[in-house]
């Protein structure tokens, strides 16, 4: 995802993470959702990353990575990424 990098970092200034919540939340955006893949993109364990993972929802106020995520996407995402219209409707 391509994303406005002022907002984000303010966004990440304003929840005051920590270097390692900063680090989850950015394998987050780009594709390491899912508890193994962030343990093995992190180099911890599986306990660990959800650690981190519990501590980010935790600061950020959201119940899960799915709602994170979907926020992030609707207030950080480029709009250039977002084309003016479907291509698959016409």
């Amino acid at each position: 995802m391509n994303i406005d990098r002022a907002k984000f970092a303010s966004l990440a200034a304003t929840w005051r993470l920590s270097p390692r919540e900063f680090e989850v939340l950015l394998a987050i955006i780009d594709g390491c959702a899912a508890d193994h893949a962030l343990a093995v993109r992190l180099g911890v364990a599986l306990p660990t990353a959800r650690l981190h993972v519990r501590n980010l929802l935790l600061k950020t106020g959201f119940r899960s990575k799915l709602e994170l995520l979907a926020f992030l996407i609707r207030h950080l995402s480029n709009p250039t990424d977002v084309p003016e219209k479907n291509p698959h409707f016409h």
